[in-house]
Order: C-alpha cells, then structure tokens, then sequence
C-alpha cells in the first residue's frame, strides 16, 4: 500500500531465494533424524522455535524417519529409489508409493501389503490399508485448488473409526527389529502439490517429531521420490492432533477438546482438498433459506450488511493485547475463525480482490498491487453482483487506499456511492486517516434510509503501513490495531443505536472483519512470502446467522462475498472458489475459552511444501519489480507536476517538460519487467493472468464530492491515541 521504498530489498530476496534452492537440492534435507526439535514446514528442513506461537510444522515428515534404520540406510534409499524398489519387489512387499501418482493402484498395493502381513508381516500395515478403504471416496471429484468443506458428520464418524484403530496401534507390542521396515503410504507428506496449484491451508501440529519418536519408534523411513497427498497420510495428521494431547504427550498448555475437534474439522477440509473443489453441502443453494440461524431477510426484514476491511493484520497481535477490547466484544458476540492463506500469494491487492469477488488471484489473474480493471470484467466485484440482483440495494465503499475504490468501480455495475479518504499530510503513522474512514463510516451508518437493504465495505490501512514501516512487532504495529479498534468501538455503538427496535422498526446488521494477510515481526519487505506469520489471517462474523463466542477453522477470505450475496438472497456463481459461510455452521465449536484456543490454532499453522513455497517467493520477486517502476514512475511525475504548478518559470518549465520523458521511460520498464513477471505467474499457478494490457491506467484520482474531507478537530476529540496530548480544537497539521 503505498509504501515504496522495498526497491533495495529486491536483491536480498533473491539472495535468500538462491539459498532456500541450494539447500532443497541436497539430499539430506528431505529427512530429519530423530531429534528433540521440531520440524517447520513440509519443506522438511528443520528448525528450532523458542514459543509454541512461533513453532509451525507442516506434517509428519520429520517423524517418518523415527524407524529402526540408521542414517546410512535412509540417505542410501533416498539416493537410490530405483534399488529400493527393486530389494522391495524381491521381498514381495508391494510398496504402495512406487505408484505415487495412481490412488487407486496405491491403494491395491497397500491391501497386496496387508496380505503379506498375515504371514508374519506388521500390524501397522493393516491400519494404513483399513483407513484407505473405510475413507476413499469411489469416484473423486474433479481436481480442483480448494479444499471442501461438506459432508461434516459421516467424516467425523469416520475419523472416529480410525482413531480407535490407530489407538491400538500406539498401544499394541512393538515390531522386531528382525522385521523389515515398513515404507507405505503412512509415511507421505499430508500436503503435496505441485508449483503450478495452489495448495489449501496447513494446519499441522507443533511437535509433530517428539510425537512420533515417543509414540510410534517403528515409523516408516520416507520414500526418496516426493509423495503425493494419500487418504492416509492426510488422516493420520488429524489423528495425531487428537491423541498427542491426549496420551499426555508434547508440551505447554493442552489444547481444549472443542478446539481439538475444530482440528478435526480442518483436517476433514484438508483431506477432501486433495480430491476436489472445495463446496458447500449439496443441498445448500446459497439462499437464505439454507441460513443457519434466523437471518433477517428470512424473517422479511431489510439486510444491512457491513463488511470492514483491515489490512495487514495479525490475529495474534490483536488476541496478545488486552486494549483491544472491542475486538474481543464482537468476538464474544459472533464466530471467529483464525484462517490462513497459505499456498496464496501474501500481497494485497490479490487477497482484496479475492475477498471481493470471491476468486482467488490464482484464478483472476491479479498478481501485485497495480490495477488493471480487467480482471474484475471477468471476475465481478460483490457490487457488481449485488447491484444485478437488486438495483435497489445500496451499495458504499469507504477506503484510505485508492486501489479498494478502483475495484469498487471496477466491472459492470460499479458501487453506488464511494468515499475515498486521502492521507491526511503530516499523519506519519496513518493514525488520523484511519480515523477519518472510522468516522466517515459511523457518518455513512447514520445516513442509512429506514428500510433500504445496504452494503457497505470499509477499509482501514493503517496497520499495514506501520507493519512495513517498523515491523509486526513493533509498537507502533500495536498502536495502530489499538487505534482501529477504537474505531471499531464507535462504529458498533452506532449500530447498536440502529438496531434498537423504535415501534414498527427494527433493524438487524451483520458485521464481517476480515484481514489480507499478516506481517513478518521485522521490519523490511514486510509480507509476500509463506511465513505462518504472514500468511495468517481471520475472519470475524457477528449477526444473526452465526453463534456467539464461537470458533469455526473452515472459514476462509474468500468465503467474504459468497456471504455477503447469500444474506442478500442472491444465487452465488459456480465459479466462485469460496463458499457462504452460513453453511459452515457444523464445523462451529465453543470451546471454554475463545482466545486461548484461536491461539493455539494460529501456532499450527505452518509453511506449503517446499516446491510451492519457492514458487510462490519467486512469483513475488518478479511481480513485485513492475509494481516498484509503477509506482516510481508516477511518484516522479507527481513530483516533477508538483513542481511545474509552482509559480517559478524557468524551474516550472522544465519541470512539465520532464514528465512526458520519465512516463514514457517508466511506461518502457514497466512493459520490460512485467512480460517476464507474468510469464512466471503462469508458471506458477496463476491461470487468469495476462500480459495485456501493456501499459495499465495512471493512478486514479478521485473527484471532490468522492473525496472525504474530515472534521480534524472531531477526530483529536474522539479518543485517537496519535493525538494524545493535544487538546479538542487544536491545529492538528501544520
């Protein structure tokens, strides 16, 4: 968002980039001896954390070398796989991973395994083969990048099957060590996809390795070829999450059963992730009648909606801080769910587009934060969508980023009424700026006519730009979620005072919070990359189609505008990679206490796997360096436009005659750096993405009466901590 100066960073990056290779191409890295560290990420490179809150891992891959082998025997089978295959076939076990790419071969070979165990083989292979035949699905769906989220109760039963199983296993006699080792399909990595897919969130637990060389010594040693996701491999994940804390085993506090079966739930939504496109239930058709909850259309009465945007914002930082004290009220008065958008790329335009639209940017095409309208022609907007259904509903968007009002204007029907609130000068910290959208919001609420169905989106950036400018970490990071929330304090009382029932009205709105992305703890490039830290994000719901003080792990980013249409009685399209969240409710837990059990879900998020983690960096390299001449070339050209209105001739002069060559140069490099960046988004997963149009649009400006000009003297008395000090009335800027 605005914040220019990452240009020297570039080459670090690429630095870092160049090592991550080097050392995924070393044979040890894909294996971890038994150690008393964890593993991080299904990069399967190892690391040590100092806080369950910074620990992440992505699966079982550590723990899968906690065999009977030796070192020499693993480095030996991962260097030689076609040996191992052919000492496997001579012993006649039938290893289900030599058909990696063919689930229902893997899953024949599997029970050729099991026969083998009747004549003196392991146990543990039949619990691999019965899990792969009480969980596979006959007929897959069709492939897709998103997980689904249907069929909650027969796959709690069947997990409940399993765990019974596996608890015999834990429990049961040791296998000789005379035995041969066991490679099957247990020891796969949970998540595994290729650099051209986009993966679905991890979640995986914090001590994955100490679990499983204290609870299953004869774990398989890895296969050397890199494994694909198998019905096992993903359930034993969830499997693991449940009885770890169980069996007493791991560290810290123990994660709270309701929130152990939200794990449950988010495993279910990895394993069926790895068959197909992620849906609602079949029955659902997104209107309100399949509302979980009285919602108020249902109940004849006008929708109000308000979704409010915060961008950069980690739900960590805002549970670590007890000022934050609205936040916690709309937690307490709805359903919150600590999501992720791991296997997406960490910038913010494609995670605003995807929460407006409903698309992933993988699918629009939208890679970094230069607009172009054409994604949004084939990707409608929630205004556009909303405004083709009924034109009668009233459509606002209030943003301090011109990009949020360039999408809301974007596609068929643009948004009805947009409030763009330019950086107030001399508000280094964005603090007042953000004030101002909070107070141009409480302004727009207020002028809501009774009994108009309304939408309203609006969006705060100040968190984000002082993540960038001094760190996730920092106090001022902190400061700035503490100022939105204040600002979110007053905009809640005024809905309150909305929906206070005068006789023969009464009003009922839905709030939805949501953030982009998160923010690295350091200062520097900030976000982009796969960090747990920054890849997290949340989703708050509050009205009256969702429970109160609840968690639910299956919501996502993009379930926003899927939502927002089913709250509005609309039919949502089928090309949408999100789902309403009103027919998520069966994933909903209540667990005793809220903020240490969102806690405990944000620890387990963790990295993709390596191949998508490289993929996803090197997407952000290169489409990061057209955005960074983008926005050169046209901060020159405000600059030298700035100098040319001056009333100095000679140095006016030249400078209007310098702004025709430095945008024909910017437009020059653009075209250079952004054919080869989105040659690489396609490389990458992005299927939406194009090189046309050449040049894109000059940044927007908006018109005086779409322009919002705060009361400042309002704002310095309405509790804002970046003009603590200054008394009501005072000349806030200079």
């Amino acid at each position: 968002m605005g914040y220019a100066s990452y240009i020297g960073r570039v080459g670090a990056l690429a630095v870092t980039l160049g090592v991550g290779v080097a050392l995924a191409s070393t044979p040890a890295v894909a294996f971890a001896e038994p150690s008393d560290s964890s593993s991080t990420g299904n990069s399967s490179s190892t690391s040590e954390s100092s806080s369950p809150s910074d620990t992440s891992t992505a699966g079982a891959d550590a723990a899968d070398g906690a065999g009977d082998a030796d070192a020499t025997d693993t480095e030996s089978e991962a260097s030689d796989p076609t040996d191992d295959a052919t000492e496997e076939a001579d012993d006649g076990s039938g290893e289900a991973e030599q058909e990696a790419g063919d689930i229902g071969d893997a899953v024949e070979e599997a029970e050729d395994t099991g026969d083998d165990a009747e004549e003196g083989g392991s146990s543990e292979d039949d619990v691999a083969v019965d899990a792969s035949s009480d969980l596979e699905s006959t007929e897959p769906p069709a492939a897709g990048n998103h997980e689904s989220r249907s069929g909650t109760q027969d796959f709690t039963a069947a997990i409940e099957s399993f765990v019974n199983a596996a608890a015999e296993r834990f429990t049961g006699p040791q296998k000789p060590e005379s035995q041969p080792q066991d490679t099957g399909a247990v020891a796969e990595n949970p998540v595994k996809e290729s650099a051209g897919s986009t993966t679905t969130t991890v979640l995986t637990s914090t001590a994955t390795s100490t679990f499983a060389a204290l609870a299953a010594p004869e774990a398989a040693i890895p296969a050397a070829a890199p494994p694909q996701p198998t019905l096992v491999s993903l359930v034993t994940e969830a499997v693991e999450a449940v009885l770890r804390p169980l069996m007493g085993l791991g560290t810290g506090v123990p994660i709270q059963m309701p929130a152990l079966w939200a794990m449950l739930a988010a495993a279910r939504g990895e394993f069926e992730g790895a068959w197909g496109l992620r849906t609602a239930p079949p029955a659902a058709q997104y209107t309100v009648t399949q509302i979980s909850g009285p919602s108020a259309q249902a109940n004849g009465d006008t929708p109000y909606v308000l979704v409010i945007g915060v961008d950069g914002t980690n739900l960590s930082k805002i549970l670590a801080d007890p000022e934050n004290d609205k936040f916690f009220e709309l937690m307490d008065q709805g359903t919150t769910a600590p999501a992720s958008i791991v296997g997406h790329t960490t910038i913010s335009q494609p995670s605003w587009s995807a929460i407006l639209t409903g698309v992933w940017g993988e699918k629009s095409g939208v890679v970094n934060n230069v607009f172009t309208p054409q994604p949004y022609d084939n990707w409608p907007t929630v205004f556009n969508l909303l405004e083709s259904h009924d034109p009668n509903i009233d459509t606002t968007v209030i943003a301090n980023w011109n990009v949020i009002a360039d999408i809301a204007n974007a596609g068929s029907i643009p948004v009805d009424t947009t409030v763009f609130v330019p950086h107030i000068p001399g508000d280094t910290n964005w603090l007042l700026t953000d004030d101002a959208v909070g107070q141009a919001t409480v302004e727009a609420i207020q002028n809501v006519p009774n009994g108009t169905p309304t939408f309203m989106f609006s969006y705060f950036v100040g968190v984000d730009e002082n993540g960038h400018m001094y760190g996730g970490a920092s106090e001022q990071y902190a400061e700035a979620i503490r100022n939105v929330d204040e600002n979110l304090g007053r905009i809640m009382d005024e809905i309150a005072e909305r929906e206070k029932c005068n006789p023969g009205l009464c009003e009922s709105w839905t709030i939805l919070v949501v953030t982009d992305h998160g923010h690295q703890p350091q200062q520097g490039f900030g976000h982009g990359f796969q960090s747990p830290s920054e890849t997290e994000t949340f989703v708050i719901a509050r009205g009256s189609a969702f429970q109160d003080g609840f968690m639910n792990l299956q919501y996502e980013i993009v379930d926003t505008t899927p939502t927002v249409l089913t709250l509005f009685g609309a039919t949502t399209p089928d090309h949408f990679d999100g789902v309403s969240l009103t027919t998520l409710g069966s994933s909903d837990v209540d667990p005793v206490d809220l903020h240490q059990a969102l806690l405990d879900a944000i620890a387990m998020n963790g990295y993709p796997d390596i191949i998508t983690d490289i993929a996803l960096g090197v997407r952000t390299i290169f489409t990061s360096i057209p955005y960074f001449v983008y926005n050169f070339t046209y901060d020159t050209i405000g600059q030298l436009q700035a100098i040319a209105d001056q009333d100095m001739f000679l140095v006016s002069a030249l400078a209007g005659l310098a702004i025709v060559p430095v945008q024909l140069l910017g437009n020059l490099l653009y075209v250079a750096t952004n054919i080869p960046a989105q040659i690489v988004a396609r490389l990458t997963g992005v299927t939406g993405n194009s090189i046309f149009p050449l040049i894109p649009p000059p940044p927007s400006t908006w018109p005086p009466e779409q322009t919002y000009v705060p009361d400042l003297a309002t704002l310095a008395c309405g509790g804002s901590a970046a003009t603590a000090g200054a008394p009501c009335n005072a000349a806030l800027i200079a």
